[in-house]
């Protein structure tokens, strides 16, 4: 994928992005593929399904997680159910 299409995934992730969409997307990945090795969903997975491309090369996921994990982050913090684990 050349930079200008993952941006404008990108652009088009963080205009729609919601607690709902987050809330939904993790019950979809938990639901179809399980929790990670030590329960719950890897962040970067989900943004990768938030993208809607599961073959998002690990280079690009990066840049993309990287744009989008502020807007992620307020997203689960505004479902109580659901918790964020950093790992910086």
């Amino acid at each position: 994928m050349h930079k200008q299409e993952l941006q404008n995934l990108i652009d088009n992730l963080l205009a729609r992005i919601s607690t709902k969409m987050v809330e939904v997307g993790m019950n979809e990945l938990l639901k179809k593929e399980g929790e990670e090795l030590g329960g719950g969903i890897n962040a970067m997975r989900l943004v990768r399904y938030l993208m809607g491309d599961p073959e998002l090369p690990d280079q690009q996921l990066v840049w993309a997680y990287t744009a989008v994990k502020e807007k992620l982050e307020v997203c689960i913090e505004g479902a109580p159910k659901l918790y964020y684990f950093s790992g910086d």
